[in-house]
């Protein structure tokens, strides 16, 4: 049992061929689910932010944000996790960005650290409703993204 934990942990250099075709399956099932995931928070994001902004509901509204900040999240970890050629999955914002910053996609990780900044630390974490007109401007192009990383998933799965 010790042994298969140390197995699990080789790169995928070291892995046989029945090990990678293991993987693989198991890979585009992780990436299904990141795309999905990321098409369940934006349509739920963009329903709360609107909903919220009706309702003057500042707490819904930030909530919305966060969940539209995770569609995005979710479509580059989709992007990220096959362009690299080990299946690198990022397991936090830092490496995520170091993961788009790698792959080529510095578009991407600038756009990132900017829905980041707003959505998640500024307006969700610290509160500051005053940047929920300049949030709104971003949110189309989280729905572009998302489209884009579905397309370039299926394009190279």
């Amino acid at each position: 049992m010790h042994a298969d934990r140390n197995k699990a942990a080789l790169p995928s250099s070291s892995r046989t061929q029945d090990e990678i075709a293991l993987i693989v399956p198991t890979a585009t099932e992780l990436l299904g689910l990141r795309l999905r995931d990321a098409d369940e928070f934006f349509t739920a994001g963009v329903r709360e932010v609107q909903e919220g902004t009706e309702a003057t509901d500042d707490l819904l509204t930030r909530q919305g944000f966060e969940k539209v900040f995770h569609a995005l999240l979710n479509a580059y970890v989709a992007r990220v996790y096959v362009c690299r050629a080990y299946y690198f999955y990022p397991m936090s914002h830092k490496a995520l960005l170091e993961g788009l910053r790698i792959a080529g996609l510095h578009r991407e990780a600038s756009l990132y650290e900017e829905v980041m900044e707003i959505f998640h630390m500024r307006v969700y974490h610290q509160g500051e409703t005053d940047l929920f007109e300049l949030a709104e401007q971003y949110v189309t192009q989280v729905g572009i993204e998302i489209a884009a990383a579905r397309d370039w998933v299926a394009e190279v799965s």
